[in-house]
This record gives C-alpha cells, sequence and structure tokens, in this order.
C-alpha cells in the first residue's frame, strides 16, 4: 500500500502542482487516478481499475450526512467586531459584537463566525501564509478591485 501512495504522489503531485482553485482541482484528481489504473496489477495479471470496481462494490454506503471538518474555537471580538487567527488574519464578526464572545468555525477553505448563541453572522474565505490579512465587507471591496485590475491587465482580454 505504501508503495502505491508514493507512486501516486510522484505521478500527480511531483513537481508540486500550481493551482487556481483547489475545489477544481480537487474535483479532477479521482478522474486521474483511475488513469493510473489501467495497467495490469503486478500479481493477478488484471487490470487495478477492474480490481477496485470489485472492492467498491463491496464497500457499505457511505452515511446520507455530509462529514463537517471544522474546528471550533470559543474567541472574543476586538471593539471593532473582528476577530484575528494566527495572530495576522483577521476576520468581520459583524460591528454590533465588538467586544463579545464568538464562535468561529475554521475549515480548510472558509473561516465561519456564528454569535454566541450560535446564530450565523459570517463566513469568509480562509486566509493563508505570513501576511497579515482583513476578511470583511471593506476587504471584499477592496479585493474586487484589486480583481478589476489584474484582470485588465491580462493579454487579450
Amino acid at each position: 500500500m505504501e508503495s502505491k501512495v508514493g507512486m501516486v504522489r510522484r505521478k500527480l503531485f511531483v513537481p508540486r502542482p500550481s493551482v487556481w482553485s483547489l475545489e477544481n482541482f480537487n474535483a479532477g484528481l479521482p478522474d486521474r487516478c483511475l488513469e493510473l489504473a489501467t495497467k495490469p496489477h503486478y500479481r493477478k495479471d488484471t487490470e487495478e481499475r477492474g480490481l477496485f470496481s470489485e472492492d467498491r462494490a463491496a464497500l457499505l454506503p457511505l452515511p446520507g450526512k455530509r462529514f463537517d471538518v471544522v474546528t471550533w474555537r470559543h474567541m472574543k471580538a476586538d471593539r471593532y467586531g473582528v476577530v484575528t487567527l494566527e495572530g495576522r488574519h483577521r476576520y468581520s464578526a459583524d460591528r454590533a459584537n465588538a467586544g463579545r464572545g464568538v464562535i468561529v468555525g475554521l475549515r480548510a477553505l472558509e473561516v465561519e463566525v456564528l454569535d454566541s448563541s450560535g446564530k450565523h453572522l459570517a463566513t469568509h474565505p480562509r486566509a493563508y501564509g505570513g501576511q497579515h490579512e482583513q476578511r470583511g465587507p471593506v476587504h471584499a471591496v477592496g479585493a474586487a478591485v484589486q480583481q478589476a485590475r489584474v484582470l485588465a491587465q491580462q493579454p487579450g482580454t
């Protein structure tokens, strides 16, 4: 099994792919993995894809409810209604919640902010990296202007 994982890593992730959208990249991975399975199994002399189909038929069904991979944190919004994660990424929790406790849900691609009773306040794209960033209504306007500038500089647009 470990050698197969290594082979998939080398074939699909070396050199490290450059992606614009993680969702689009992940959506194409199953098809790319199945393409790798067209060769015969080293012992059974049968195409690996066929063996995988047999295994899949024996699997139990997945649960009806999607598993939510999230870490919840109780935090306090600052006097502007903003919570700061990792000391540099700031997310708006709504000015009405300035100085109050909020619940922050951390997912791989987004940050969800709830008030102390669990009412949804905001959902922001999650920021990564070392630079200080702010996510909220003001950030969205600035990001839209910046994106328009970048698109205007693209050749052929």
